[in-house]
C-alpha cells in the first residue's frame, strides 16, 4: 500500500472524534461529560452519561437516554446497530464510527479525503 492511496489503515474498530482516533477495545464503552467515563466528552451541554457503545458478537450498538443524541441525523431511542461511517452527534460534538476488524471483517482503508469533524 502506498501512502498516496491510503490515509490510514484501520485494524481495530474506532471512533473519530475531532481528529483523534479512539480505539474501541472493550465490550461496554461509556461516553459522558465527566473524566471517569471511558470517553470524556468535554465540550457538551449535556450532563453525565451521554451514550454507551456495546459490542454484540460481530458488531457494535449505540444506546442513549438523552433525546439530543443523534445517529445519522435521527434521534437514538433504543439500542441501534452501528455501521461503517455512521455519524454520532450530541450538543457540542460529533464522532464517526469506523468499523475495523471484528469477527470476520477485513482491514478497511480510509479514503484520503476524510475530513475533520469540525
Amino acid at each position: 500500500l502506498h501512502t498516496s492511496q491510503v490515509n490510514f489503515l484501520m485494524i481495530t474498530t474506532q471512533l473519530l472524534i475531532q481528529d483523534r482516533f479512539l480505539p474501541l477495545q472493550k465490550k461496554w464503552i461509556t461516553a459522558g461529560s465527566e473524566p471517569h467515563f471511558d470517553i470524556y466528552l468535554q465540550k457538551t451541554s449535556l450532563d453525565g452519561l451521554i451514550f454507551t457503545l456495546t459490542q454484540n458478537q460481530d458488531h457494535y450498538e449505540i444506546f442513549s437516554t438523552h433525546s439530543k443524541v443523534m445517529l445519522n441525523g435521527k434521534k437514538v431511542f433504543r439500542s441501534t446497530r452501528l455501521f461503517f461511517y455512521d455519524r454520532i452527534e450530541w450538543p457540542g460534538g460529533a464522532a464517526i464510527f469506523l468499523d475495523g476488524k471484528i469477527g470476520k471483517h477485513s482491514l478497511t482503508p480510509l479514503p484520503t479525503h476524510q475530513n475533520s469533524l469540525r
